[in-house]
């Protein structure tokens, strides 16, 4: 994502007039955080209405900040890949979901996959679904129990940093409860989105701050796989 004029300047080959420099500005200027939630249902009661959609729209609120919060329930890798998949996918379509920075996928992990109510998708499914993320800055959050576990998670990890672009994912390698995936997961959104200056650049900080005031998040196997990009 283009975070100040220097940063276009660098990234582009062709020389700007003074209007196109002053369009360039206005949108730095106006930009507005994005989170994109893409969630399935806890459980089979359907008389549960569980969800993590209002602790998203609370991150905000939290920092005194405006974060756009778009959010869908999705039940299988067909799901994910409607909203997700470059170039057809709904967030490529909308102009208005243009440059999401973060995604945070709120659904039942397995080492290397996710599990929904309906049914389970691989790691070659999640990859598939989410190219086209290294068109701009952007990180991906799995906030399920174990995506990173063991061998099979940790292939994934550095599987879907290469093939999907993004410069971050995020998640856990172990079993972890309610509570404290809320009360790590703030301690991260809201810093990642509260942050001076570009926050791209400070997803490690970012990251050693919350293991340093929650040691708890260590033992839940937080985890964070920086693209080589960043370094």
């Amino acid at each position: 994502m283009i975070t100040t004029f220097s940063d276009y300047s660098q990234n582009s080959n062709t020389p700007l007039n003074n209007e196109q420099e002053g369009l360039i500005e206005e949108y730095l200027g106006s930009y507005i955080p994005k989170i994109c939630c893409l969630e399935s249902y806890w459980n089979q009661n359907m008389t549960d209405p569980l969800s993590v959609k209002p602790f998203l729209k609370a991150i905000g609120w939290m920092i005194e900040k405006e974060i756009v919060v778009t959010h869908r329930m999705i039940d299988s890798g067909a799901g994910l890949s409607y909203y997700t998949k470059y170039p057809d996918g709904l967030i490529w379509q909308d102009p208005k979901l243009a440059g999401i920075d973060l995604f945070y996928i709120a659904v039942h992990g397995k080492p290397g996959g996710l599990k929904t109510p309906v049914t389970e998708i691989d790691s070659d499914e999640l990859i598939e679904a989410f190219s086209g993320l290294d068109r701009y800055n952007n990180i991906v959050f799995f906030a399920g129990c174990d995506i990173f576990a063991g061998k099979n998670g940790e292939e994934f990890a550095k599987d879907f940093l290469q093939k999907t672009g993004t410069l971050a994912v995020i998640g856990y390698t172990g079993i972890i409860h309610w509570i404290d995936s809320i009360l790590i997961d703030t301690l991260f959104l809201s810093r990642f989105f509260g942050v001076e200056g570009n926050q791209f650049d400070q997803l490690q900080a970012i990251f050693d701050s919350v293991l340093y005031d929650y040691p708890k998040a260590k033992q839940c196997g937080f985890s964070i796989y920086l693209n080589e990009k960043l370094s």
